[in-house]
């Protein structure tokens, strides 16, 4: 039960330290749909990406950039749970 444990609080730690990056990359791939409905890259890419989210951390605070944390922590603290719980049974003989 230790390694799911420790598994899931090292995605923990991975996920909170990465996530304003996450973030950041999200927004500089980020698409719009243009008045002719076709699909194009928002202006700017890396730079304006990181000018619209600093711009957006000015206003709504440093916690902005970890907007996503809370899906990302599921999908990856349940993942890696499980994942490590598995190979422990599997390690274990019956």
């Amino acid at each position: 039960m230790v390694p799911a444990i420790a598994g899931g609080l090292s995605r923990t730690l991975a996920v909170v330290c990465v996530e304003p990056l996450e973030f950041l990359k999200t927004q500089a791939q980020a698409r719009y749909s243009s008045a002719r409905g076709l699909t194009a890259r928002m202006p700017g890419g890396v730079i304006g990406a990181i000018r619209r989210v600093g711009r957006e951390a000015k206003v709504h605070g440093v916690l902005y950039l970890w907007k996503g944390v809370y899906t990302n922590l599921l999908r990856d603290i349940s993942f890696s749970a499980l994942h490590w719980l598995m190979s422990l049974l599997r390690a274990t003989p019956m």
